[in-house]
């Protein structure tokens, strides 16, 4: 699993996640959180919505937010790894 991490930080990581599957070896865990934030966002898109706009564009709305947050974050943390690697962390 995660050997460079010690018992408490193994159960951290599996705190209210799942698993987003792996890149470049890297596990990638994703909090449930983000799923209530989908909801959230999508619930505040709905009630605010323009009359003259699709059904579906809340939802595709705060799904494209989701998107571009979680695609920030990855690249985010990516080069934190990348930075240990190179440096021997």
């Amino acid at each position: 699993m995660f050997r460079s991490f010690g018992a408490t930080g193994q159960q951290q990581t599996q705190d209210c996640t799942f698993s987003g599957g792996k890149i470049s070896g890297t596990p990638i865990r994703i909090s449930y959180w983000l799923l209530l934030m989908f909801f959230m966002q999508a619930y505040q898109a709905w009630r605010q919505r323009i009359p003259n706009l699709p059904w579906y564009f809340p939802i595709l709305y705060a799904l494209l937010t989701q998107l571009i947050i979680v695609c920030t974050v990855l690249v985010h943390e990516l080069g934190h790894g990348t930075m240990a690697r190179r440096l021997g962390g």
